[in-house]
């Protein structure tokens, strides 16, 4: 499966690939930053990186997280984006794009829309999977846009206002990861997302959950809404979803919606407890799951009226 970077593990590189890259920069002292540097450069170079899931080994060693401090502002000052954030795969979005088959009659090639693409790690898998499918992205960072032009098309666009009539019902599949609580207006980006999806093509998004019991015992157990860096309050977020009001946004926006799935980690322990101790004064059609999910992922499908 191609890839845009690795993980760290065991992997192969030809001599003449190792050489076209110039190696790896001594300028990083962990693998977790220096083979995805090493990965960039090498499509840079023309090649390709492949994941090959039976040979994969996997093993971090926990004296070099300070090492990947140092790191981490090596490769923001080298490449202007976070490795982490803009070289990473959805997978749990992924699973839902449903493209047409080659020879159904479809006489349009295959498209996916991946607004906040990032350095297209998404787009790249789905190529993987599917090399006949188009590849379209919406990034404004310029240096993760730079990357993802190597097998993609990517603009710089408002998605609260753009206008590009060429698109209206172009695509099979749009993917928004983590990007609508960051818009003044959600629900007509959505509306705008309609319009260039074609009937029977999907929406799919991911948003955090406003009522993740770690928001709650926050509120509740310390009285704390502090913005943070990231996660559910992070400081960028402009807008707050339950899975309710998740689903809502896809059905206002004119899709039906085919699925709601929440994603849950681990809590700790004190929240486990105020978790048992609100379960029983929840109301009517709210479950375990609105307390649990700390992230909604809802899939919309565009009606087909042919």
């Amino acid at each position: 499966m191609e890839q845009l970077v690795l993980d760290t593990g065991c992997f192969l590189v030809r001599r003449a690939a190792l050489e076209a890259a110039g190696g790896f920069d001594p300028v990083f002292a962990t693998m977790h930053y220096g083979l995805p540097d090493f990965c960039l450069r090498l499509r840079t170079a023309g090649w390709g990186v492949r994941f090959v899931p039976s040979a994969y080994v996997h093993e971090a060693a926990a004296s070099e997280a300070e090492l990947g401090k140092a790191d981490a502002a090596a490769f923001r000052a080298k490449y202007g984006f976070d490795c982490m954030y803009s070289c990473n795969t959805r997978p749990e979005l992924l699973e839902h794009v449903k493209l047409p088959e080659a020879g159904d009659g479809t006489q349009q090639a295959p498209a996916v829309l991946e607004i906040g693409c990032a350095c297209g790690g998404n787009l790249l898998r789905l190529r993987s999977e599917r090399p006949d499918v188009e590849l379209y992205g919406i990034e404004l960072s310029e240096a993760s846009a730079t990357v993802a032009r190597q097998f993609a098309q990517v603009y710089a666009l408002d998605v609260e206002d753009f206008h590009m009539p060429e698109w209206d019902g172009r695509f099979d599949a749009v993917i928004c990861g983590d990007l609508l609580e960051h818009l003044r207006d959600p629900w007509k980006t959505v509306q705008n997302l309609c319009r260039i999806t074609r009937p029977g093509g999907r929406l799919i998004i991911s948003v955090p959950n406003v009522m993740h019991i770690s928001n709650l015992y926050g509120m509740l157990r310390e009285g704390n809404w502090a913005y943070e860096a990231q996660g559910i309050r992070d400081r960028t977020h402009l807008r707050f979803f339950t899975q309710r009001t998740a689903r809502e946004l896809v059905e206002q926006g004119g899709y039906h919606t085919l699925t709601v799935l929440g994603r849950a980690f681990r809590i700790s322990k004190q929240q486990q407890e105020l978790r048992e101790q609100l379960l029983p004064i929840l109301g009517l059609g709210v479950t375990d799951l609105d307390l649990d999910a700390l992230q909604w992922i809802v899939v919309g499908e565009k009606e087909n009226f042919e």
